[in-house]
């Protein structure tokens, strides 16, 4: 005789089968579409990590040295450096930082201070000395810049050059100076003349923010060499002396033709007066002045020129 289940028992059967149902009907967190079936992640080895890592690094971007170097004042130190481009890279070191001027300085009796003025350099070679003679003249009585040639050994300018000391160099060393000009620390221009081919004009080219005058100038200072090597010939030393401000102004009076070439009409007209006036040299203005017991003729650019009258 079979044994048939209670009605209590069947009622507990089919409940259990319903809640079965409901549990796996139920709605889940898992991002997968109906269908789709989940792929385990492998745990990634070290070399992998290490790959990853790299992939995830942005590669650095080499940004090159900038190869000008503003130069806004005199006041300003300019530094530039050149390094890691290969054989024979070049360093720059910074340029001298100029020594501010003492509360008590007295251009009356010390002149126009250093970084006011356009400073040529000079050394014992004629055609230096007769181009910085025409040079300084029209700037200083063309142009109206206080003006001054420095003295120095025939490389002194090398070091002179980059730090200011001087502003122009009438016969320089191209190679020397590239380096210089790359840094954006000076300006070389063309060659003089064909009488110095192997060399170049070198400004610093701080001379543009303080007087832009002079370097338009020299971007038109040429000489032509024939002339430049026969007038320098005629500067002696000696006894009888003839000086480069003897000969210049020879060239300044036969040579219209050319040196008015090199600036406006009206800085022409004012070297022409300035040698009607009978200024010799660079000075600008002279004063008199009783020094002690004499009475004395000063030029104020520069108080040391002076004659007794």
């Amino acid at each position: 005789m079979a044994v048939r289940p209670s009605y209590r028992t069947l009622g507990a059967l089919v409940s259990l089968l319903m809640a079965l149902v409901l549990t796996a009907c139920a709605p889940t967190d898992s991002p997968l579409a109906v269908g789709d079936r989940a792929t385990p992640t492998p745990t990634p080895t070290e070399s992998e990590r290490v790959q990853a890592a790299a992939v995830a690094t942005p590669t650095p971007t080499y940004v090159p040295i900038p190869t000008s170097v503003p130069v806004d004042s005199v006041s300003e130190s300019t530094a530039a450096t050149q390094s890691g481009q290969g054989d024979g890279a070049v360093t720059i070191e910074p340029t001298r930082t100029p020594v501010p001027l003492p509360a008590d300085y007295n251009r009356s009796t010390e002149g126009v201070p250093k970084h006011e003025l356009v400073k040529l350099a000079q050394w014992d070679e004629n055609r230096v000395k007769l181009s910085n003679f025409i040079a300084g003249y029209i700037i200083a009585h063309g142009l109206n810049y206080p003006t001054r040639i420095i003295d120095l050994e025939p490389e002194g300018y090398k070091d002179a050059l980059p730090h200011n000391d001087v502003d122009i160099v009438l016969e320089a060393d191209p190679e020397w100076a590239k380096p210089y000009a790359d840094a954006g620390i000076i300006v070389v221009l063309k060659p003089l003349s064909s009488a110095s081919p192997d060399t170049v004009v070198a400004v610093n080219a701080s001379l543009w923010k303080r007087a832009p005058e002079v370097g338009q100038f020299l971007e038109q200072y040429e000489w032509d060499g024939e002339l430049l090597t026969t007038e320098a010939k005629k500067i002696k030393s000696g006894r009888i002396a003839v000086t480069a401000a003897v000969v210049g102004h020879n060239v300044f009076k036969r040579n219209e033709e050319m040196w008015t070439e090199w600036v406006s009409p009206e800085a022409v007209e004012t070297v022409r007066a300035a040698m009607e006036d009978g200024k010799i040299w660079f000075c600008r203005a002279f004063e008199v002045r009783t020094v002690g017991p004499y009475v004395m003729r000063v030029c104020k650019d520069q108080p040391t020129v002076s004659t007794r009258l």
